[in-house]
């Protein structure tokens, strides 16, 4: 597969969940495997290196949540695509891991990771997302919203991030 494809994709800051299913959509008919990988803390925040948003890639960044994709092409090993990372796209996972996810003290285990990884054409069909989680309290925007129509109808991008029932997300 052509990484072209993937770098190609659409791309808006801040809106990793609507980057990534744009990437799986992109990725629809490909032969590639495809994965959502949705990342969160134990009890709410992540702790991320690399991520471009951060004012040095040595900076720790604190994402509510975080989507990555996960793929491999057929004979292939797992690889990683991160639009918001300044680590190599793709990367292969234990790169990724380990420029990713920072070594924690034990005061704060709350913040390591934990993942839900979510077949690309099941996390395509059932993502919604009208942007409520990007709203402060006055009514604005946190961060400007992408150019394109909002993911499907409603709103369901609490129940992704929502790490407390370990089973497959139900829709």
């Amino acid at each position: 597969m052509n990484s072209t494809l993937l770098e190609n994709s659409p791309y808006w800051p801040y809106y990793c969940e609507e980057n990534i299913w744009a990437l799986c959509r992109t990725l629809k008919g490909q032969q590639v495997e495809a994965r959502a990988i949705v990342v969160t803390g134990r009890d709410g925040p992540v702790a991320f290196l690399g991520q471009r948003v951060a004012p040095s890639q040595e900076n720790l960044l604190m994402w509510d949540y975080h989507v990555f994709l996960l793929f491999r092409e057929p004979g292939q090993g797992w690889q990683t695509f991160d639009p918001d990372t300044v680590l190599p796209r793709p990367s292969s996972v234990d790169a990724y891991c380990k420029g990713s996810f920072p070594a924690l003290e034990n005061s704060s285990l709350a913040h390591r990771p934990l993942f839900r990884c979510i077949e690309a054409p099941v996390y395509l069909k059932t993502l919604c997302s009208d942007r409520r989680h990007m709203l402060g309290t006055d009514g604005q925007y946190l961060q400007p919203p992408p150019p394109w129509s909002r993911i499907g109808q409603g709103h369901n991008l609490d129940r992704l991030i929502d790490m407390s029932d370990p089973s497959l997300v139900k829709f």
